[in-house]
């Protein structure tokens, strides 16, 4: 998913990884950046959207381990909220 800096507005490019060894935070690259620092491009709206607020309308889910996560490709899988 392509992510941005909310603040700065730089592009991180393409991830979709979270960091398994510390809570809220995304891998980008060689970092990791807070899930409220970011926002996502969501397919979808075509619009950036803040990454927390994704999550809490589902517009992005997660898999059943909770490491990665994308956009939903279909209505069952927004509502199920993960996918395998």
């Amino acid at each position: 998913m392509r992510l941005r800096d909310k603040t700065s507005k730089e592009d991180l490019g393409d991830h979709n990884r979270f960091n398994i060894c510390a809570m809220s935070e995304v891998d980008v690259g060689d970092d990791s950046v807070f899930i409220s620092d970011l926002e996502v491009w969501v397919v979808a709206r075509q619009a950036w959207v803040s990454l927390s607020d994704a999550f809490l309308e589902r517009l992005v889910i997660v898999d059943n381990l909770n490491t990665y996560f994308r956009e939903p490709k279909t209505e069952e899988e927004r509502t199920r909220g993960y996918y395998y």
